[in-house]
């Protein structure tokens, strides 16, 4: 078994990233959506403002990015300001 200096030496920020993005993966798979913010998600979903990824993936537990935060700020406020 390695050291965790031993496992930190060859740790790459490739690595890290492919790392991460596993947990996060996974993370998404596990949890579920809170009770509380069923109206807001039921509100956006059925105006369009919240579609998911191309599989329909919601991801309400994912961190947001500013791609995606303007996305969803286009579809509700972009068509007024044309």
């Amino acid at each position: 078994m390695l050291s965790r200096e031993e496992d930190d030496d060859d740790m790459t920020q490739e690595k890290f990233n492919e790392m991460m993005n596993v947990w996060l993966k996974e993370q998404s798979a596990k949890d579920t959506n809170a009770t509380w913010s069923a109206p807001a998600r039921n509100w956006a979903e059925n105006y369009g403002y919240i579609q998911g990824d191309e599989n329909g993936n919601k991801m309400y537990k994912k961190f947001l990015t500013r791609e995606e935060f303007i996305t969803v700020l286009y579809r509700i406020l972009g068509k007024e300001y044309e």
